[in-house]
């Protein structure tokens, strides 16, 4: 995928947000993700993105049982209760991804945006990559790979 440098900083500011468990941070920066319909999706897009690769790296490159999925989601929940996002909206979104359907198809586009940003924020925050002392490194990581994958 192509990573719109225009949409790239707002996702970063969004995941910065969520990453320092700053409530009004995070809502600032998921409401301001995009001026246009078009900038808005593909900032979605972008964390959804983000969501998968950042699983994908955690589990090795494995693609997450029904079971991981439920482990990662109610992890989640104990632990980022500061984003009033719920563990379920978590598992419906890392299902939707994972089964390679849209997640607007299974929440809302808020829901979508709060959810995929403050998941995201807590996978790559929260767990410990070899090589990627900080979690915008691992951040810069996902991105990379998801341009190569778009020019494979």
């Amino acid at each position: 995928m192509r990573v719109d440098p225009a949409v790239e900083p707002k996702v970063r500011e969004a995941l910065a947000g969520a990453v320092a468990q700053d409530p009004e941070r995070f809502r600032n920066g998921v409401l301001g993700l995009g001026e246009t319909d078009s900038e808005y999706l593909a900032a979605l897009e972008l964390a959804f993105n983000i969501v998968a690769g950042a699983v994908f790296a955690i589990d090795e490159g494995e693609v997450p049982s029904d079971d991981r999925i439920g482990e990662l989601a109610a992890d989640f929940s104990k632990t980022s209760t500061w984003s009033d996002v719920s563990g379920q909206a978590a598992y419906d979104l890392l299902m939707a991804i994972f089964a390679e359907r849209n997640p607007l198809e299974a929440m809302n586009p808020a829901d979508a945006a709060f959810t995929s940003l403050a998941l995201g924020a807590w996978l790559l925050a929260g767990f410990e990559m070899p090589s990627m002392p900080e979690w915008t490194d691992f951040l810069d990581v996902v991105l990379l790979g998801l341009e190569q994958r778009g020019t494979e």
